[in-house]
C-alpha cells in the first residue's frame, strides 16, 4: 500500500472516528422540562433539620430544629405553550425546637392548639392557596398571595425578613423549589446557572447563588430518573446607605444536594440539600460566632393519597 493510500485511510479512519463521537454527543444530549396537565395533583413532604451552635463570648449554646411540612400542588390549566396555572396550599406544619435552657417550641398545626412563639407565623400560612405559573422550563412568572398574608406574616416576624415575605420574595423562593431546568439541551457534566437575590431590612442584601450539575441518569425504584447535583453559595452583603441592627458574615460554607427528576413524567421526584454554614455577627457591642448544620429534603409522596409526615432524611 503506498504512503498516499495509507495517509487517506488514516484520515478515512480518523473522520470515522470523529463523526462517530459527535453523534454519541448529539444522542447523549438531553431536553429536561417540566409537564402539565390539568386537572393532575400531586403531594409533596418537605423534612427540614438544623443544629446551630452559638459562641457568646466565651459561651456556646447549642439549639436544633426540625421541621415537616407538608403541601398539595394542583393544576388548574395549562396554555398553549405548556405553561401551568397552579394552586399549592401548605397542608400541615410540624416544627420542634429545643434551646439550652431547656426552652423549646413542639407545634402542630393539626393539633388545634393555639400556637405560641414563632408558631403565628406558620399558623398563618396554613390552609391558605396561593397561586403561581409556572413555564415548561420551571420559572415562576407569577405569583399571587392570599389576601392579608403578607401582612399577617410580617407583623408576627416584625417586618425585619423584608423581601422574604413578599410577593417576589416567595416568587423566587418558589422558582428554586420547582427546580428551573436548562434552556438548552444538555450532556452529563454540563452546568447551568440561577440566582436568588432579595432586601432584608436588618441584613441588607442577600444572594443565593444555585449551580446545578447534569449528572445523567440513575435507575430509583425501577424508573430512570434524571440526576442534577446542586451547589449554593450565599452572600450577604449590608447596605451602606440604611445603618442595620445586626452585621453578619458569612466565613466559610459547603452546600450540596442531588435531585432527581422523572423527564419522561416531566416531574421532580426528590431533592436532597445539606451542609454547613459558619457566620461571624455582630449585635451591639456583642460577637456571636454561629455554627450551622442543615439538611432538607424535598420528595413527591404517592398522588392517590395525602402527603403524610416522615422521619428526617440525610442528604
Amino acid at each position: 500500500m503506498s504512503k498516499s493510500l495509507r495517509l487517506s485511510c488514516g484520515i478515512l479512519v480518523l473522520a470515522a472516528a470523529v463523526i462517530a463521537a459527535t453523534s454519541g454527543t448529539v444522542r447523549a444530549q438531553k431536553v429536561l422540562r417540566w409537564k402539565f396537565t390539568s386537572g393532575q395533583t400531586f403531594h409533596f413532604v418537605m423534612t427540614q433539620e438544623q443544629a446551630q451552635k452559638v459562641k457568646l463570648g466565651t459561651t456556646p449554646m447549642t439549639m436544633t430544629m426540625t421541621m415537616i411540612m407538608t403541601m398539595t400542588q394542583k393544576i388548574e390549566s395549562v396554555d398553549p405553550q405548556g405553561v401551568a396555572s397552579i394552586t399549592q396550599t401548605i397542608d400541615r406544619v410540624q416544627m420542634k425546637m429545643t434551646s439550652p435552657q431547656g426552652i423549646g417550641m413542639d407545634y402542630d398545626s393539626a393539633s388545634g392548639k393555639p400556637p405560641e412563639g414563632l408558631a403565628p407565623m406558620f399558623e398563618a400560612m396554613v390552609k391558605k392557596p396561593f397561586t403561581l405559573k409556572v413555564d415548561p422550563q420551571g420559572k415562576v412568572s407569577e405569583m399571587k398571595l392570599p389576601q392579608g398574608f403578607l401582612e399577617s406574616v410580617n407583623k408576627i416576624a416584625g417586618n425585619q425578613m423584608g423581601g422574604l415575605f413578599s410577593e417576589e420574595g416567595m416568587q423566587q423562593m418558589t422558582g428554586q423549589g420547582m427546580a428551573v431546568l436548562p434552556e438548552k439541551p444538555v450532556s452529563p457534566g454540563d452546568t447551568w446557572s440561577n440566582t436568588l437575590a432579595m432586601s432584608m431590612p436588618a441584613l441588607g442584601k442577600m444572594t443565593a447563588k444555585f449551580t446545578f450539575r447534569y449528572e445523567g441518569t440513575e435507575k430509583r425504584d425501577g424508573k430512570q430518573l434524571e440526576k442534577i447535583a446542586t451547589t449554593m453559595e450565599m452572600d450577604i452583603v449590608p447596605d451602606k446607605e440604611k445603618p442595620q441592627p445586626f452585621q453578619i458574615k458569612i466565613t466559610d460554607q459547603k452546600i450540596q444536594g442531588t435531585s432527581y427528576f422523572d423527564n419522561e413524567a416531566g416531574q421532580l421526584v426528590e431533592t436532597k440539600t445539606g451542609g454547613t454554614m459558619k457566620m461571624s455577627m455582630v449585635v451591639g457591642n456583642q460577637q456571636i460566632e454561629q455554627d450551622i448544620d442543615m439538611n432538607q429534603t424535598f420528595r413527591l409522596a404517592p398522588s392517590e393519597t395525602p402527603a403524610k409526615s416522615a422521619a428526617p432524611e440525610k442528604p
